[in-house]
């Protein structure tokens, strides 16, 4: 696929910028054959994404640019630096690769990715398309992308004379106007605006961002006196604060879209304004508005036909521009403050959740990645502690949360926003440190497509109390209700292991506990349950042993003294081990 993740621009919907695409393509070519990195700039809603999308498309499929690998597409937003980080980690894990996944640092990360092995034969030929760059510092971070494609609202010209710097005009000429009326004519069937007033009318929004001219014209205005109404609500000079940059309302001009809905879709349409600016699986909107997929996909139609958001019904997603998430955020009741509104919010998203998923937070549907990323942010806004709690000890979830992205950062970061909400009011927030520990361990030695955190937390938990109890319980519910086996640790290392674990800092204790009873399982549909361990590694008794996980009898055992075991993996079938060791340094 050499257009990974690129979103759809369908020419029955996106005017084509003939100008402003040329020059994209030019310097694509250029790149194209001596790396480079290009940045495209102008105000949201200016249709910046769009035309570099467009571009990118039509350099790969019909001038054959970047045919080696290919191009990869990441919206990056209004994120923070962990957030970034977490995004990078799952771009690298997306495109095959496993170096780099264990950085802490954006430039740890940055290096990391440009010291691989691999870098220079694939990494470096592959166009990558930066969407939305909010903050002009994580501009610098994107450096190992050696041709890169990035949108902004700012000029990021001062961070490298090298860069490409376009400017996007930020309103439509005339015969693209009149361009995109003819599509929304054709493929909605509006009524045709042959009138030279109207026709001048809507020449008059020249001034007007692209998204707000498609706007205008999905109102599908009839007669001059609505022509007027629109020039008079997009010139009022009463403009909201974060609207400062702007020339024209625009919060006005959504209000007008809104209120030519029924009452019911202008209810449904606000409840979005829950949700952040980013792609929102179908799954999340029926949940919150408490309707199947049908009625959902038509409504969602209804509004992308008026230009309120994009539906991309092959994908079963939707998303909202982050200008109109801050418009339908602001409340409707004038007696509620901006948290208050949020908040009352967010409380119904997450009372629509629980709903869908009767408080057994791990059956939601796992194709909602929205969902197992965002909940817990959506929950702490709500201030919900019981759903909070529910969900923080549902380690189900947590495991699905793993399978899903293949990396700890957004659990992580869960769990820490999570803690500092307990910290702020006085409560046991310390019990969680634990759970950080195991899963920073956890990420280090499990592979992305073998996640049990269930089995991981049965035998790295004993000495936490309420983890262990709590492990069990669900443990148990698996067993009973998914037929899944499990198996924990009757002994751990004494004597000489013991007295040097005993002399190793206590935030690195289980780590080292980890390092000495490594393990992999095969699958018992494959052949026999078999358990592969490591016994007393680094010391001159360290085995290799392979046992049967119903009656516990060595099958196998294979001494290796003085040596540290680094990997090891037991096939499914349970017939073959494999495993990488080093050479223990005489003390």
């Amino acid at each position: 696929n050499l257009l990974q993740n690129l979103p759809p621009t369908p020419e029955s919907d996106y005017v084509i910028r003939n100008q402003v695409n040329t020059t994209i393509c030019h310097h694509l070519r250029a790149i194209d054959k001596s790396d480079g990195r290009i940045v495209v700039y102008g105000l949201p809603g200016s249709g910046k994404t769009i035309s570099v999308c467009q571009s990118v498309r039509h350099v790969i499929e019909n001038e054959n640019c970047f045919q080696s690998q290919g191009c990869y597409w990441l919206k990056i937003g209004n994120i923070s630096n962990d957030q970034l980080i977490a995004k990078l980690r799952q771009l690298i894990i997306s495109l095959g690769y496993k170096c780099g996944i264990y950085a802490k640092s954006l430039k740890e990360l940055n290096n990391l990715i440009t010291s691989m092995k691999e870098y220079k034969k694939e990494f470096s030929s592959k166009l990558f398309i930066f969407d939305d760059i909010c903050n002009p510092e994580h501009y610098q971070h994107l450096a190992f992308a050696k041709s890169s494609i990035v949108t902004s609202r700012y000029n990021l010209e001062g961070n490298s004379s090298k860069d490409i710097v376009i400017p996007i005009s930020e309103h439509f000429q005339d015969d693209e106007i009149m361009q995109l009326l003819k599509k929304r004519q054709m493929t909605y069937n509006y009524n045709t605006i042959n009138d030279s007033q109207s026709i001048y009318a809507i020449k008059q929004l020249c001034n007007c961002p692209p998204l707000i001219i498609d706007m205008i014209i999905s109102l599908y205005m009839k007669g001059n006196l609505d022509w007027d109404q629109v020039l008079k609500i997009i010139n009022n000079q009463i403009l909201p604060t974060e609207l400062r940059e702007y020339k024209f309302n625009l919060y006005s001009l959504f209000e007008l879209s809104i209120n030519q809905l029924n009452e019911d879709e202008k209810q449904l349409f606000r409840l979005l304004g829950v949700f952040k600016a980013e792609a929102i699986p179908i799954q999340s909107v029926m949940s919150l508005w408490n309707m199947n997929e049908i009625e959902t996909s038509s409504l969602l139609q209804l509004y992308h036909r008026k230009s309120l958001l994009i539906y991309n019904k092959n994908n079963r997603y939707c998303e909202l521009h982050d200008l109109m998430i801050n418009y339908l955020q602001r409340p409707t009741d004038l007696h509620l403050s901006f948290a208050e509104y949020r908040q009352l919010l967010n409380q119904k998203l997450i009372d629509c959740y629980l709903s869908r998923c009767h408080s057994k937070w791990s059956t939601y549907p796992h194709d909602d990645d929205y969902f197992y990323r965002n909940v817990i942010d959506h929950a702490l806004i709500a201030e919900n502690d019981i759903v909070l709690d529910e969900i923080m000890t549902d380690f189900n979830w947590m495991e699905i949360n793993l399978k899903i992205f293949k990396i700890r950062n957004y659990l992580h970061q869960n769990i820490i926003d999570y803690m500092d909400y307990l910290k702020c009011r006085n409560q046991n927030w310390i019990k969680w440190t634990p759970i950080l520990r195991i899963l920073q361990i956890y990420d280090q030695v499990m592979l992305p497509h073998n996640v049990d955190l269930i089995q991981t937390l049965l035998i790295y938990s004993r000495q936490y109390d309420w983890i262990l109890k709590r492990t069990e319980e669900l443990a148990y519910q698996n067993m009973i209700n998914y037929n899944k086996k499990y198996w924990t640790v009757s002994g751990y290392p004494r004597g000489l292991i013991a007295k040097k674990m005993l002399s190793i800092p206590a935030e690195l204790f289980l780590l080292n506990q980890y390092e000495e009873i490594r393990f992999s399982v095969s699958e018992q549909r494959n052949g026999q349950l078999r358990i592969l361990g490591i016994w007393d590694n680094h010391s001159k008794w360290c085995q290799i042993i392979v046992k049967d996980y119903y009656t516990y009898k060595n099958i196998f055992c294979l001494s290796r003294p003085r040596r540290a075991i680094r990997r090891q993996h037991i096939s499914s079938d349970g017939q073959v081990i494999a495993f990488h060791c080093k050479k223990v340094r005489n003390n």
